[in-house]
């Protein structure tokens, strides 16, 4: 019986769809050092030898990101008095290189790092493409739960410092649901063998969320940890379990307690993680420039000045990966 008890776990150790929170990797035989990009569809590569989709980021010119980058400084230079500015961006494979080398920070980064005006900047940060891997779902640009748990993490530190608590993962959950990311309805391609998941933690902070001025629902997290998830083919769980794009939401944590107000600029990469920094704030703006004037949003252009004189924000968040800095919208001082 002891003899297999220990078999039993170690087997369940070696499985790809095990619970334990830090222990999910593909099966490092799968993983190629220097991972070959094979033609998939219009603008679409597959990964050879593997059931993963990615960009491929070698034509890809930061300097496409000035004119937005020129904007938003004009809009963050008006601020009187100054709020103080963070940057988090998500690197994947859109913008960051898929070779053996896998330098850490790539030249996007180091662009927005070198032109944006902000006072402190970080990103998800990996060294090679196993740990890319991880962090990425297979068939979409958007990072996976444990992509989006440690970019939750670095952003805590960033804006609350060390010392402050956060969520704790409990549960990896993995719902018997195949999921196809972006990369897959591009292409109109059922092509993955990835099981959607995502984490249940020790607890999850309580809030009242308003979309472009209407109070309404935001995400379905707890649907999906209930086993309430659609199995239509290239549904997209990602935006539904997480909350879709929207122009303007407004979080209000249902126990306040004096820990602020953040102004926070994203895109659907901040998707998994705007909820969870409720639990450090009293209250989150959420503002996709790229959104905001238009019909997904309030069909105005966005003015920081009308912000920071309805609300009395404490510190301002740019969330991303490259598309905010590429489309960013009309936005006023």
């Amino acid at each position: 019986m002891k003899r297999f008890l220990v078999l039993f776990l170690v087997m369940l150790s070696l499985s790809p769809y095990c619970c334990a929170q830090d222990k999910f990797v593909y099966p490092e035989e799968k993983i190629p050092a220097r991972p070959i990009l094979v033609p998939f569809a219009e603008g679409i590569y597959r990964v050879d030898r593997m059931d993963r989709l990615v960009n491929d980021c070698t034509n890809y010119k930061p300097e496409l990101m000035s004119e937005a980058i020129q904007s938003l400084n004009v809009m963050l230079d008006s601020m009187d008095p100054h709020i103080p500015v963070y940057c988090y961006m998500v690197e994947n494979s859109r913008t960051h290189p898929m070779s053996s080398s896998f330098p850490e920070d790539s030249l996007t980064y180091l662009y927005l790092k070198e032109n944006l005006h902000a006072d402190v900047f970080d990103h998800l940060k990996y060294t090679s493409f196993k740990q890319f891997c991880e962090y990425f779902y297979t068939t979409d640009h958007h990072w996976n739960c444990r992509g989006s748990y440690q970019g939750y993490l670095d952003v805590v530190r960033m804006l609350k410092g060390e010392s402050e608590r956060v969520l704790v993962p409990e549960e990896y959950v993995t719902l018997p649901v195949l999921y196809d990311g972006t990369y897959s309805r591009q292409a109109q391609t059922v092509f993955s063998k990835e099981y959607f998941s995502l984490y249940r933690y020790d607890h999850y902070p309580e809030y009242t969320a308003y979309v472009n001025d209407k109070r309404r629902a935001y995400d379905h997290i707890q649907n999906y940890l209930n086993g309430k998830i659609s199995e239509n083919p290239l549904y997209n769980h990602y935006a539904l379990c997480y909350g879709g794009d929207y122009g303007l939401v407004v979080f209000e944590n249902n126990k306040p307690s004096g820990k602020g107000t953040l102004l926070l600029f994203g895109d659907s990469q901040s998707n998994a993680v705007k909820t969870m920094l409720i639990e450090h704030f009293d209250k989150i703006i959420y503002v996709d420039l790229r959104h905001y004037s238009t019909t997904r949003g309030v069909e105005k252009p966005f003015s920081l000045k009308e912000f920071t004189s309805q609300y009395q924000i404490d510190q301002i968040l740019f969330l991303s990966e490259v598309s905010l800095y590429l489309n960013c919208g009309p936005a006023n001082p």
